[in-house]
């Protein structure tokens, strides 16, 4: 990438490494954009509800292979990937990155967003 105005990353690439090396030191500014647990759980599920919904009639969604799960089959299985997967890499990754942001933002409930920290 040339040298742009404004570079936005996302994603686990930031946390620091084993090694020691950290890129959010090589960063103007690290955002981070936070929420409660619950809320993320709420919206995680709602989001894969939909995408299971729309993967009955799409054969080339990634979803249609739990087309023929049933709606609480689908929803405990959406739960069984938040609690197995995303939750602990929320707990055990992500959220490493909140205390070295510069900025921290909070999303609430109903998706309104606050400043906790600003530079």
């Amino acid at each position: 990438i040339e040298k742009p105005d404004v570079l936005i990353l996302e994603g686990l690439g930031l946390t620091p490494q084993p090694s020691g090396f950290d890129a959010a030191e090589h960063l103007d500014l690290l955002i981070y954009l936070d929420a409660e647990e619950a809320d993320l759980e709420r919206w995680f599920l709602d989001r894969f509800m939909v995408f299971w919904e729309a993967g009955k009639t799409d054969a080339a969604s990634f979803y249609a292979r739990f087309s023929g799960m049933s709606p609480e089959q689908a929803r405990a299985f959406g739960l069984g990937v938040w609690q197995g997967i995303n939750l602990p890499n929320l707990r055990e990754n992500i959220v490493r990155a909140r205390e070295t942001a510069g900025l921290v933002v909070k999303k609430g409930p109903d998706h309104s967003l606050s400043m906790v920290r600003a530079p």
